[in-house]
């Protein structure tokens, strides 16, 4: 979910959820794959969302990267977008298991700008490419896409909730498909995380 920056979210504590696990914790085992290809993002000095490094059917590591449309980057600001890695809580510790850290995250491997390429408010996405790829040292990952029209057993988010550490989330029951807030076939709802 996404919060505003002036509501008292970003109080000390605050910030993740019960439902949100720290990307340490044992919980998050079987997707270390799909943790590093997170980042959260800023335009403006202040981070306000998350993204990720998206592959392509070429595989070729082209530096896509996908946020959510909601989150405001567009043709204007594209170029001013800054995205953080690894902004997450050592593995060595200590961690607040299921996650509600107090503390910063290390923001030391970043990347500025982006070229905008395409988004779309109904389906909630915005696709840019970066103008560098991460660094190998880094070790980000490009998340997997499918477009197949079915629901799934099971839903994994991995994310900066409120632009906290990063997170992970999991809804063990079937998602739904849905349409956005309302009836409809165009998207995939998950019910309870």
């Amino acid at each position: 979910g996404y919060r505003g920056f002036f509501d008292g979210a970003f109080e000390a504590g605050q910030r993740s959820g019960s439902c949100n696990y720290d990307v340490a914790c044992d919980e998050t085992v079987g997707w270390e794959d799909q943790i590093p290809c997170v980042a959260v993002i800023s335009t403006g000095g202040s981070t306000f969302c998350t993204g990720f490094m998206v592959n392509n059917l070429r595989n070729d590591r082209d530096p896509l990267f996908q946020t959510a449309n909601h989150c405001g980057v567009n043709s204007g600001n594209a170029a001013s977008l800054v995205t953080f890695w690894n902004y997450q809580d050592p593995a060595d510790g200590p961690l607040d298991c299921p996650g509600n850290s107090i503390d910063s995250g290390p923001q030391d491997q970043f990347l500025s700008g982006s070229e905008f390429l395409a988004s779309n408010a109904a389906s909630d996405f915005t696709l840019v490419r970066l103008l560098q790829s991460p660094p190998d040292e880094w070790e980000v990952s490009y998340c997997g896409w499918s477009a197949e029209d079915v629901a799934t057993e099971f839903s994994v988010a991995i994310h900066h909730p409120a632009t906290d550490l990063k997170r992970w989330s999991i809804d063990y029951e079937a998602s739904e498909i849905y349409g956005y807030n309302q009836p409809g076939d165009t998207h995939i709802r998950v019910l309870d995380w």
